[in-house]
């Protein structure tokens, strides 16, 4: 992985957090310039973003995505501009600065199992944003029922399906079903695509 932060404490801080990963730190940087030539020489599976990186945080999401790794943004008080804009360049993960160290340990072994991870807290104020695009019509979204709107809403925070089984009360087949059926309803193919579109869209209200 590739650790992101001005602070070295902070750096070291978010690497110690993270003791139990099979992933060893191949670099650290203290700002976009060497993220960016780190991300691009060393190749990484994972890049952690701290939160001191202003308005570049979002351009490092899009161009560590472009590059294969995924990504996990730390944020400290976040404006509703700057999760729409981290949100929208792909970010797979995104937790307060404050986040116990188990907590993030559970969210990089979610988001290297191909899920996404977001603190509760996030939650209120992403759902709420829609990042315009001016590309692809977007997908009837209309049909979602009520019931996948509920699963849809799990899966935006993160929940296995084992989780969403157990809060709203169904069987795993079950949650399985209502996630196919989603996916085909928005056109995406993935977990990730389905929780990026639902926030771009705003079809998930807390």
């Amino acid at each position: 992985m590739v650790i992101v932060d001005q602070w070295p404490l902070v750096r070291l801080g978010i690497g110690r957090s993270l003791p139990s990963l099979s992933y060893r730190i191949l670099e650290e940087a203290d700002g976009p310039v060497a993220a960016r030539a780190a991300i691009r020489r060393r190749h990484p599976d994972l890049v952690v973003l701290g939160d001191h990186l202003g308005e570049d945080g979002s351009s490092l999401v899009a161009m560590a995505k472009s590059q294969g790794a995924r990504v996990l943004a730390l944020v400290d008080r976040p404006s509703r501009s700057q999760l729409a804009a981290l949100a929208g360049a792909g970010a797979d993960g995104i937790m307060t600065a404050s986040v116990p160290a188990e907590e993030l340990l559970g969210a990089v072994e979610r988001i290297m199992a191909g899920e996404r991870a977001l603190s509760g807290e996030l939650v209120p104020a992403l759902a709420g944003i829609v990042i315009h695009d001016t590309g692809a019509a977007a997908p009837e979204t209309g049909s979602l029922t009520a019931r996948e709107r509920e699963v849809l809403a799990c899966l935006v925070r993160g929940a296995r399906n084992e989780e969403i089984a157990a809060e709203l009360f169904l069987s795993p087949a079950t949650v399985k079903t209502h996630l196919s059926s989603i996916y085909a309803k928005l056109e995406v193919r993935s977990r990730q695509e389905a929780t990026a579109l639902a926030l771009k869209l705003g079809l998930v209200h807390p």
